[in-house]
């Protein structure tokens, strides 16, 4: 059970196409779930952010680069002349995510994002200042309502 009210994410039509072109390079299956998923996650955050003007560079984040995007499952979104936020992605059923290795150290937060692909969905469940392990359980958030002022303060 989410212990915050999740707020809904608008993702705009060039990340719903990119997130298609982008899976659709990918050699198997699996991956491109995975991709797919991180870069309408990273995507519909950087839209929330930059409206609540939080300046995000989404092009040059590491999810971007399709040579990185092939050999990790990362899903950071960087932020202007700070460390990045890495997208934790679930599905609605999910209670927690893995956080690949690669996210585990220079990340200002860790952002909970749930992609319900049936109906088209992504929505912003919280988000945590760190990590204890390699999971992000939804027990570990906070309100998402906070992340601006967290992200303004930090």
């Amino acid at each position: 059970m989410q212990p915050f009210p999740s707020i809904p994410l608008t993702t705009p039509g060039y990340i719903w196409q990119a997130a298609t072109r982008f899976a659709n390079q990918q050699p198997t299956g699996n991956k491109e779930r995975q991709t797919y998923k991180s870069i309408l996650a990273v995507g519909s955050l950087s839209f929330y952010l930059q409206a609540r003007r939080i300046p995000t560079d989404l092009f040059s984040s590491d999810c971007w680069n399709p040579v990185i995007r092939l050999c990790s499952e990362i899903a950071d979104l960087r932020l202007r002349g700070r460390d990045p936020l890495e997208c934790c992605v679930f599905s609605p059923s999910q209670q927690e995510c893995t956080v690949p290795p690669e996210a585990w150290g220079d990340r200002i937060g860790y952002v909970a994002i749930q992609i319900d692909l049936v109906n088209r969905k992504v929505d912003l469940l919280g988000f945590a200042p760190r990590i204890e392990s390699e999971t992000l359980t939804l027990h570990q958030l906070q309100n998402p309502e906070s992340l601006p002022r967290f992200l303004r303060r930090s």
